[in-house]
């Protein structure tokens, strides 16, 4: 009940499609776009979960490798859980999983 879904994509004929893979080369605004979003989220909702699992393996290999590489940006804020199939346990810094949970530290 307090665990929502992160999921974005294009806007398409009416509806937000998350499979479409425009190729804008603009990764990094997209990136950078969703982050502020999930704090500006947290800040009204901050007893809220957000979960986050990727569509297909190329997404599976991107989000794994932003939360790798951002890791040192993110633990301070975030309590961060990872699922490899139906198992979630505390995120281990490049080790490889299906998705992700993320909540506000103390919440």
């Amino acid at each position: 009940e307090n665990v929502w879904n992160l999921g974005f994509g294009d806007f398409a004929e009416g509806s937000i499609n998350d499979s479409i893979i425009s190729n804008n080369n603009d990764l990094r605004k997209v990136m950078s776009t969703i982050a502020s979003a999930v704090y500006q989220f947290f800040k009204t909702h901050p007893n809220q979960t957000i979960y986050i699992q990727p569509i297909d393996n190329r997404r599976k290999t991107l989000y794994n490798l932003i939360f790798k590489k951002r890791w040192d940006e993110i633990m301070p804020v975030f309590d961060v859980y990872g699922w490899i199939a139906d198992r979630k346990a505390p995120y281990i810094q490049g080790k490889i999983y299906d998705a992700f949970e993320i909540a506000p530290k103390n919440s």
